[in-house]
């Protein structure tokens, strides 16, 4: 499955949004950290990293994300919004929303929010089954 998704976003861009460069990339140590480095760079808002594999992921208070190797959709975006690095939360509660909408929307699965940053199963089974985390980083 992750070499058909990896085909369809390779070095692309998505039509009618800010999304104007998405890139796919095997394996890196973090999709946030390298993100982050490229908007040292100056990169511009609407880079979107995707990656099949990260050794150094981190969550919310530098806590390690693991996932195996084809085992999740990882993926930074590098967007630079007008906000005081305060008020980052509001962007991390935004994404989180759209993540349950999206998710809903494409996947048809009931999901939602887990205080602050997680994304969490709702259907019938064990509870708060983490899908997902929002990380917004300054």
């Amino acid at each position: 499955m992750v070499a058909d998704v990896q085909g369809s976003f390779a070095t692309s861009a998505v039509p009618g949004t800010r999304f104007t460069d998405v890139r796919w990339i095997t394996e890196t140590g973090s999709t946030n950290a390298d993100l982050l480095a490229a908007a040292a760079e100056g990169a511009p808002e609407g880079v979107v990293l995707v990656a099949d594999h990260q050794s150094a992921g981190r969550g919310r208070l530098d806590r390690t994300w693991v996932a195996p190797a084809g085992s999740s959709l990882l993926v930074s975006v590098l967007l630079r919004p007008q906000l005081a690095p305060a008020d980052l939360f509001l962007l991390t509660a935004a994404a989180g929303v759209a993540s349950v909408e999206a998710v809903a929307e494409v996947a048809g699965l009931r999901c939602g929010l887990k205080w602050p940053n997680d994304l969490v199963s709702l259907a019938p089974g064990p509870a708060d089954r983490k899908l997902s985390g929002v990380l917004a980083e300054s």
